[in-house]
């Protein structure tokens, strides 16, 4: 398993510069729980404040996915102070380089292949170079200048990951095939969102595992059917296992992007070191320092988009490589075909069939089974 790292932020001390001033919640194991704090500091912000709210989706070490409260913009200490107390739980940090270009940073977004079937109790089960060299007489575009350039290509900070986090309901659905010894195993994975409530579909088409579909109503309450049987599982872990198939779990790399190059410190380690022809576009590379967890990085040259990053992790290198990016919404361009790749050999393969932000979904799609 592929963890983040965790967030660096320091207290706020008298000197700090009124642009490093941070606010944030306690996390929430809950996204209702977060998106009503949201509400109420959203409603609540002083008429002419220059602070943004945010809600942020985060892993924390050895805990797993929370949800946060995020306010930045304070104009001062004093309104930093006062924006803090709108809410419970929330408190003022300093947030180190928030105040630098794109590349300065302290977190990282990195996806695991998880869950794709389901076991026979219905519980869904998880599956789990080239020497780099300029071109002869070609300048290189330095890492800050392809990291800014591609935070912009993905929407911004308020781009494509604030949009689906923020959003009321999500419509989801995407095709995984894992390499078996006999036959691969394909899924469709149906996902819906409505405010706390969740629900997935499991639709095996090829490979040893079986259908399931898998609620967390609106009261909070988890269900799993598999074959006409109705089981009632454990809320927290309902939601647990079905936040796995969320898109900000399975695009979690190009969706966290440009808040990631803004907060997490491996980013601010590249160096480009090649501009390298792949397919229809060029590609700036990108490399970390030796040891870093983020070994590579690869940016289209005329398009800017994230098409492969490769982190270094216990199970081996693993390279997730992007491509067939399509606009879901403005500001939401994301990639519909994820090839995964563990030591250069393909581990799981990822095509996004429907995506939708604030659809209108039914009610009854989140009800307990009768």
């Amino acid at each position: 398993m592929y963890r983040f790292l965790p967030v660096l932020l320091l207290l706020l001390s008298g000197r700090a510069l009124a642009e490093d001033l941070l606010i944030e919640s306690e996390p929430f194991i809950a996204r209702s729980d977060a998106v009503a704090l949201h509400s109420q500091v959203s409603d609540a912000l002083p008429e002419g404040s220059t602070a943004t709210v945010r809600l942020v989706r985060r892993f924390h070490q050895g805990q797993g996915w929370r949800y946060l409260v995020v306010i930045e913009g304070a104009s001062s200490q004093a309104e930093a102070d006062t924006l803090a107390a709108l809410g419970a739980g929330l408190e003022v940090h300093q947030s180190e380089g928030s105040v630098q270009p794109a590349p300065e940073a302290e977190a990282q977004h990195v996806a695991a292949p998880d869950t794709v079937g389901a076991a026979a109790d219905g519980e869904p089960v998880a599956v789990t170079e080239p020497q780099p060299s300029a071109p002869s007489g070609e300048r290189m575009l330095a890492a800050e200048g392809v990291l800014r350039a591609a935070v912009r290509a993905h929407g911004g900070r308020e781009g494509a990951g604030v949009l689906v986090a923020e959003a009321e309901s999500i419509r989801f659905s995407y095709t995984r095939t894992v390499p078996e010894a006999t036959e691969p195993l394909v899924v469709n994975n149906h996902f819906l969102r409505k405010g706390g409530a969740l629900r997935l579909e499991v639709e095996i088409t090829s490979g040893a595992a079986v259908n399931s579909t898998t609620i967390l109503t609106t009261d909070q309450v988890g269900w799993v059917t598999v074959e006409g049987e109705h089981t009632e599982r454990d809320s927290d872990r309902t939601l647990e296992i079905l936040e796995r198939f969320s898109p900000e779990a399975v695009l979690a790399v190009p969706l966290g992007f440009p808040d990631d190059v803004e907060t997490a410190g491996v980013w601010r380690e590249l160096e480009t070191v090649d501009r390298r022809g792949e397919g229809e576009e060029d590609l700036w590379i990108l490399q970390g320092l030796e040891g870093s967890s983020l070994q590579e990085a690869a940016f289209g040259v005329q398009q800017r988009l994230l098409r492969q990053v490769t982190w270094s992790s216990s199970q081996g290198d693993i390279t997730f490589s992007y491509d067939d990016y399509q606009l879901v919404e403005k500001d939401l361009l994301v990639p519909f075909h994820t090839r995964i790749e563990r030591d250069g050999e393909m581990i799981e393969e990822i095509t996004v069939l429907t995506f939708e932000v604030d659809p209108v979904i039914a009610d009854d799609q989140f009800a307990a089974p009768e």
